[in-house]
Formats: C-alpha cells, structure tokens, sequence
C-alpha cells in the first residue's frame, strides 16, 4: 500500500512530467527563488546540483553564467544585475540564445498570477538545423514534425491537469480557467464535443471515448479536426511516474500536402515519399521523367521544357537567361547546378526568383537511379525570419520603456514614502491597507509631546536658527519613535503626535510598553541635544512634555473620495492631549490605564487628577520616575523576586523617620523567618 499522500504522489507525478520533457522548465517565486525545475533546465544550462536547490535566488543563475563567459565580455556582477532588471519587469517574452559550445536555446519568460515567472530553455538546435537541411532531408520531415515540440498537457492518475503549456491554450481558444492545475481535463474535453471538435455524435460518447484514451493510452496517433478546418494530430503515453503526457500538433500544413500528393499519385509516387511542393525527377542522363504541376506555377516556362524526355539542362539554362540566378556567366550558372544533379550536395540552397519570392532547392540521389530535386517556396518562411526580428528589436524597444517606467515609479514611490509613516507606507503598497474611507475602533497607546514654550522661544530666535533647531528635534525624535514602532500620525508644529496598535501591534501591554520606553528615551535624547545646543552657544534650547494614554480610539483613512487621511479621533486621544500639557518640563505623564500596563517595568509617581472634558470623572494620572532596571542599576531601587518573596524599596522615598520604620519592619520579618526557620 502507498502511504504517500495525495499531494505527494502529485508531486511526485509532477516531478516526473517536468523530467519526460525535452526543454528546460523552472518555475520562480515573486522573490524570484527557484522554486523548481526539471533534469533538462539543470541540463541545458549546464548547471550544477547545489545552484537548483528551491530556494536559489535568479541571480546567483546569471552570476553563474557571467562568470562562466555566457555573456561574453564585462563585469559580471553588472551583467548578471543587468539580467535581474529585465526579469523584474514581469513582462513576458521569448529569445534566442546561442551557448558558446554551440548549442542553441531558445529561452522564454512568462510571468505568473502570484508575481513569479516561468522560466524555460528549449533546445532548438535540431530544429535549426532542420530549417537548414530541410530541402535535404525531405523524407525526414514527418519524423521532425512528430518529434517537434507542440502542445502539451499533463494528467494525473485521476484526470486533473497538472500542467499545459502556452502552446496548448493557444491552439484551444476556450475559458482559461480549464486550463488550471487541478482542473478536470474531461471538463475540457466536455467543452471540445459541445463545440464541434470531435464532429457530430452524442456529447457523452465522444467525451468517454477520449476519456478512455486518458486512462489507458496505446501510443498511438489520431487525429481531431478543428471546426475551422484545422487538422491537430494527437498522441498520448503514459508518464514513467503515472498520468498520461498528451502532445498535439498542428498539421493542417501537411494534411492539405498530403490530400494534394493523394490526388496525383499515380504520377508522382516517388516525389510523394519525399515533400509536396514544386518536384523534378531526372534519370542519370539528366533527361525529366516527370514533375508535378506546382513547377509549372513556379517557374512560368515554355511546357516544352517541362516535358517528360526533354533535358533538365535547357530548363536550367532558361532560368539563368531570364535572371532566376542572379548575375553572372550564364554557362558557369548552369554548370553549377548540372554538376549538383549529379553529385547532389548534402545541403540546400536558394534561388530569387526575378519577381523577389525566395524557392529552397534540395536534391538526392534515389535508390532506383536518378535525382530527385523538390523546390520549396520559403518566400512567406523569410519575411516571417524579418517580422520576428522586427518583433524582437519592437520587444526589446518596450523593455527599455517598462524600465524607465519601473525607475520613475520607484523614485516617485520613494518621494512619497516621506509623507507616510513607514508602516502605513508598507502596508498600503503590499496592498494590505487600501485607501478607501474606513475606519474601526481599536485600543492603542497614544503619544502627545510639544516644546514648552515653543511660541516665546520662537520670538528670541532668529528663523534660519529656529528652523535648525526644530527640525533637529523633529528628525531626532522620529527616528526613536520609528526605532519603538511607532505610528507617526502628524507634526503639529513643535507638537508630535504618535500611536501604537495600528497598522502593526504587538499586543496592548507590549505596545504600551513600548511607547513608554520610546518617551524616555526621548527625553534622554533631548538633554543630550540640549547639552550639545547649549556647548554651541544656544541660550535658548528647547524642554519638551510628554502625555501617554491607553484606550478605545477611532482609526483609519478619514476625508473624501479625492483625499483621505490616516488618523485617530476620539476622546482617549483628547486625554493624551491634556496629559501632555499637565506634563513637568522634561516629563512624562501617564494616565491610570497605561500605568496598569507597565506598572512592572516602569517606576511612576501618582500625581493627583485631571478633569478632562468627555469623561464623567477625575483621571488619576502618574509621573514616570524611570524604568525599573535602571533604576536598580543606579542604586535607587532595591528589588527582589523569587517564589514566596516580593521586594522593592524606593530609597529616594525613605527618608527619616519612614526610612527607620523600613529597617524596623525588615528586622522584624527576619526575625519571624528565623524563628519560623528554627520551628522546623
């Protein structure tokens, strides 16, 4: 019994698909990290094991192949990020690449839904070298043609898709989302019967009959006409690891050659073994045994030099006289190609004709004796080879523009950054936070501080001074509040207001915590900038207050449609307002519920009340005398905890007679534990 799960036998039922195929397949993540490939892509490439481990960044590929020579000359760290840029575009495209052992790959990139991308090398030196020697090796085109790539599609023991490529959906115009991973393939087939793939017949027939060949596929070829009149030839084997590969071709090109060659077989059945197309069979005299009726359109000649018995020699010479080879000695034009029906070259060759289409000419040597030569109009082949390099010069043209785009968008993004809090930055540009009107309620710890002060200073200082100052102080208390996570909600002239919980939060207590430490640390910061204004000559520096309150507040994008504003409103808000204004110069005073917060971490003296408008009652409020570790490390604080003793003694508080009192109770506890300790 298997024990592997189902998505382990997909996996591995994947892994196996990938491996059968001829072309190098790897897929990335939005980081651009291998997640993974086939044999063929490490293959093809010539990579080790180690650099196609999931997890690989793209990069460490390109610095592979840079250092390896790939890119030819250059500095591979900016050849290698060079590459990085145009991958980061997330545009599809496809291009050729020539490996300088030989080898040539065509290499494609396709972006996907998430923001990775398809990343595959195809092999096409053999095909290549097919569109080079096709005219040679005619008889072969059927085996090429069966062995080319096309569409492909790869189904699980149970029918699901695993994979298809872009080929498949190119050639099948129906939804894309028949096409997904783990989608039925019958559903596929279901739609093809309904819309006249397989012809006519009952729907579920001609879906179980192709469902069959799913299940249990003979290798085999069969054919599927396209309501078009297009003719796909298909063929299905089973997959090393289960599941069935299906390949289909296009073959409406050779079905029409072959329903052409079947009408004249009679006359050409040698030609018929080789190619359809324009086709001259001479014996070893060099005299035409026949041709087909395709050489007369191509070659507009008096007939009687395409009679049978007539010699192939006053064809040739025809042609040179009225310019199908160009300039040159007429006698030495049809020299050459007498001497290459008698010695048929292993290669092709081309002919311009005078009105400017471009025929392949391809000659051999047959078994019973004589030349075969086929000419094959490669006229549309040609102009197709420009439009693609016209096509690739158009996408390499574009990828320099989505560049330029991509570098203008990143700096407007990093100029925008600045009038954001980082966290409302990051959150609305991963797309977490919209900007839609909304709000909700939520508990956080605001923060209110403002320079004491600050209007009187301002009229004993010279602007470009106060304007040094101020935003020193800014930028100085921004970095903490960034440092503790804060959110930094507005500058309100000297006055800062901040908040924790929102967007990110750590839990009540431990943002309240934190926001208590940020303002401490800003105050230390503050007389260190006070020391460093006064040593600088500046008579008048700034003291700042602080106000901490804890509570349920209103947060979220407020405003219209055309502008919004990230905030908080309510009346908590308020309180923290009025707490910083009751602060002591270079204080911190906190409301009741922040204290009960971080009453463990924070020593504070409770100050009385406030009357704050909104709340039906007095606000206890607390000064903060510091953190309790460091105040134990000043000797201030006296602190001990273990299971069954709590001790803290605040030394500055002890004075006189409170401070024997303390010393009387502790001798008196001593004494009991003494006694207690004796007891048993």
């Amino acid at each position: 019994m298997n024990d592997a799960s189902p998505r382990d036998r997909r996996a591995e039922l994947l892994r196996a698909g990938l491996d059968t195929l001829d072309f190098g397949f790897a897929i990335f993540d939005r980081d651009l990290r291998l997640v993974t490939c086939n044999k063929a892509f490490r293959v093809l490439r010539g990579y080790p094991a180690a650099l196609c481990k999931p997890g690989a960044e793209i990069v460490d590929l390109y610095r592979f192949n840079a250092r390896r020579g790939d890119y030819g000359p250059g500095d591979p760290e900016l050849q290698a990020q060079t590459r990085l840029v145009r991958v980061r575009a997330r545009q599809a495209h496809e291009l050729e690449y020539a490996l300088p052992s030989g080898p040539v790959l065509s290499v494609r990139y396709a972006p996907i839904g998430h923001g990775g991308l398809v990343l595959t090398y195809a092999d096409i030196t053999a095909r290549k070298q097919a569109e080079q020697n096709l005219a040679r090796k005619e008889a072969e085109l059927r085996v090429a043609l069966d062995n080319m790539p096309g569409a492909l599609a790869y189904t699980d023991s149970e029918l699901n898709i695993v994979l298809c490529n872009q080929r498949f959906v190119e050639m099948y115009p129906v939804p894309a989302e028949l096409f997904e991973p783990g989608q039925p393939y019958p559903q596929f087939l279901r739609y093809l019967a309904e819309h006249g793939y397989y012809g006519d017949g009952d729907v579920e027939a001609l879906v179980a009959k192709r469902v069959e060949s799913l299940r249990n596929p003979t290798g085999q070829t069969f054919e599927d006409r396209h309501p078009d009149g297009r003719v796909y030839e298909v063929y299905r084997r089973r997959a090393g690891a289960g599941g069935t590969v299906t390949v289909i071709t296009d073959i409406s090109d050779l079905k029409r050659a072959e329903e052409k060659l079947a009408r004249n077989e009679a006359q050409l059945h040698v030609a018929l073994d080789n190619m359809p197309g324009a086709l001259v069979y001479t014996d070893e005299a060099l005299k035409i045994i026949l041709c087909n009726d395709r050489l007369a359109e191509m070659y507009p000649v008096p007939r009687e030099l395409l009679q049978p018995g007539s010699l192939y020699a006053f064809l040739l010479r025809h042609l040179a006289e009225n310019g199908y080879y160009g300039d040159g000695n007429v006698e030495d034009l049809v020299a050459r190609r007498v001497e290459s029906l008698r010695n048929p070259p292993p290669g092709a060759f081309e002919d311009h004709t005078p009105d400017g289409r471009v025929y392949r000419i391809a000659r051999r040597k047959v078994s019973a004796g004589g030349t075969i030569t086929v000419m094959t109009d490669i006229t549309e082949l040609k102009e197709a080879e420009r439009r693609l390099l016209d096509a690739i010069g158009q996408v390499e043209d574009a990828n320099r523009a989505v560049t330029q785009k991509n570098q203008a968008l990143e700096n407007l993004s990093a100029k925008l950054a600045k009038f954001l809090s980082p966290q409302l930055y990051r959150s609305i540009f991963s797309g977490e936070k919209g900007v839609e009107v909304t709000s909700q309620r939520k508990k956080l710890t605001i923060f209110f501080s403002d320079i004491a002060g600050f209007t009187e200073t301002t009229d004993l200082l010279e602007s470009e001074e106060l304007t040094l100052l101020l935003n020193r102080y800014l930028s100085e208390m921004s970095s903490i509040a960034l440092e503790y996570g804060a959110t930094i909600d507005k500058f309100i002239g000297d006055a800062i207001m901040l908040f924790l919980g929102d967007p990110d939060t750590k839990g009540e207590r431990e943002d309240a915590i934190a926001c208590v430490r940020m303002a401490i640390a800003m105050q230390q910061r503050m007389r260190d900038l006070q020391a460093e204004w006064r040593e600088r000559g500046q008579e008048h520096v700034f003291q700042l207050r602080i106000g901490i309150n804890t509570g349920y507040c209103t947060v979220g994008n407020f405003g219209s449609d055309e502008r919004v504003d990230y905030t908080i409103i309510g009346n908590e808000v308020n309180l923290a307002a009025r707490l910083q204004s009751h602060a002591d110069l270079g204080g911190i005073l906190l409301a009741h519920e922040t204290y009960a917060l971080v009453k463990d971490i924070v020593v504070a003296e409770e100050t009385g009340t406030i009357t704050v408008k909104g709340f039906p009652s007095p606000v206890r409020t607390h000064r903060v005398v510091g953190l309790r570790e460091d105040l134990a490390i000043g000797g201030r604080m006296i602190r001990q905890e273990q299971e069954g003793l709590l001790l803290i003694i605040d030394q500055k508080k002890l004075t006189g007679k409170s401070r024997a009192d303390a010393i009387r109770l502790l001798q008196e506890a001593m004494g009991r534990l003494a006694e207690a300790d004796g007891a048993a």
